[in-house]
Formats: C-alpha cells, sequence, structure tokens
C-alpha cells in the first residue's frame, strides 16, 4: 500500500498525474417507454440525474492521458401525471469509467476528446406508480442487482487558472441496466422476483433493460499536471 501511495505522490509531483474533481447533470437522451398513465405512454431515461465524482489522469505523453473517474449518479424524484394516475422514477448507480483522453494546446486553452467504457456498480432503480382514487393504490418497484454497462464519448476544454486546471466538458453516454432481481411493493405487501431473460413464472418475470443513457455536462477543477 505504502509503494503505491509513494508512486502516485511522486508522478504528482512529476506532472504526470491529474485528479480531477467535478459535478454535473445528465440532459435527457432519448427515452425509453417505461410506463403509461391513462393510456398515455410515458419516454424517460434514469440518466437524467444529477453527477458528481472524482479520478486519476495518467499522462503518457504531452497530447494523449489514460484515465479513470469514478462518478456517482443521483437521479431526485421525476414526475410523469395524468388525470388520476402518476409515475414517478427515482435512481442511483455508482460508475466507473476507464478512459482514454486526448489533447491539444491552443494557446493556454487546451481542448480535448475523451472516450471510455461505462461500468455501474449498485445500481438501483424505483417506479412508483399511483391509481388516484378511494383507496388510492400505491405500487412501488425497485429494481437492484444485475450489471450496468455502456460506453461514453464526448469533448471538453481545460485551461489553468492561478495553478488550477479548469474545465468544462459534455459527454454523450450510453448506459444498460439489466436488474436481476425485482421487489414489488403494493400498498405494504410486498413480493420478490427473480428476472431472467426467458422462462418466466413461479417468481420469476422477465428482465427488462433500463435506460440510464444522458447527455451529460460537466464542470470541475484538476489538480496536479499540466
Amino acid at each position: 500500500m505504502r509503494i503505491f501511495l509513494f508512486i502516485a505522490v511522486a508522478a504528482l509531483a512529476w506532472g504526470q498525474l491529474s485528479i480531477p474533481v467535478f459535478v454535473g447533470f445528465g440532459i435527457p437522451a432519448a427515452g425509453q417507454h417505461l410506463a403509461t398513465v391513462n393510456e398515455t405512454a410515458v419516454y424517460h431515461t434514469y440518466g437524467r440525474a444529477l453527477y458528481f465524482g472524482a479520478g486519476v489522469d495518467y499522462e503518457f505523453a504531452s497530447n494523449l492521458d489514460a484515465g479513470l473517474l469514478l462518478q456517482v449518479l443521483l437521479q431526485p424524484p421525476v414526475s410523469y401525471r395524468a388525470g388520476d394516475e402518476e409515475v414517478i422514477f427515482r435512481a442511483s448507480m455508482l460508475q466507473l469509467f476507464p478512459n482514454v483522453r486526448i489533447k491539444a494546446d491552443a494557446g493556454g486553452i487546451r481542448p480535448y476528446a475523451r472516450f471510455g467504457m461505462m461500468l455501474g456498480i449498485a445500481p438501483k432503480a424505483i417506479e412508483e406508480f399511483y391509481e388516484y382514487g378511494d383507496p388510492t393504490v400505491k405500487t412501488v418497484s425497485t429494481y437492484r442487482k444485475g450489471a450496468a454497462v455502456g460506453v461514453g464519448a464526448g469533448a471538453g476544454v481545460e485551461f489553468s487558472l492561478g495553478g488550477i486546471n479548469l474545465f468544462a466538458e459534455l459527454l454523450p453516454q450510453t448506459i444498460i441496466y439489466k436488474p436481476k432481481e425485482l421487489e414489488v411493493d403494493v400498498n405494504g405487501l410486498r413480493f420478490i422476483y427473480v428476472l431472467v431473460d426467458s422462462g418466466t413464472g413461479g417468481g420469476r418475470r422477465l428482465a427488462p433493460k433500463l435506460p440510464f443513457s444522458a447527455l451529460l455536462f460537466k464542470i470541475g477543477a484538476s489538480f496536479g499536471g499540466m
């Protein structure tokens, strides 16, 4: 452990390693038909969320970095209502983004392109469906476990200010989450289903492919490197 810490500190001191921190938000990309309220189709993506994270970029050459970003996705409740029916979506996910960054130097301003693979850890997607009346029926569907994978590719610009590198980045990302377990709560009565690719019945349902895609806009600062 000490040797890895020494290498990281040494690389940072030599200007080869930079540590970016950032916040951002996901602009909805093409949504998927996830629900119907009063015969109105609802198209939604769980990538419509807040993001924050940090990572490392290692400079192999003056115009080439390899990096690993760790970002947290938090989708606050997003509601769609028509008449006496309403659906509310929310989600969370920890995302790993191993990537390559290609840079250019344009007189103090450094435009760059970044691309790589997205891996989702501990994903969770929740759908609350309300049928208002007397009584009101509330159905909460919680999707969990399983895998989330995808790709991200975009561009940004970086510039130095007082020894700190500031950046803004626009990154379209396409991520699909395939859960393995579904918990359904209907007015307090709970059911657990195993999600499978085929062969439903007996506590088994078909696994959906839930979209976490978005056009991610983020701003941040990078410490170390030049």
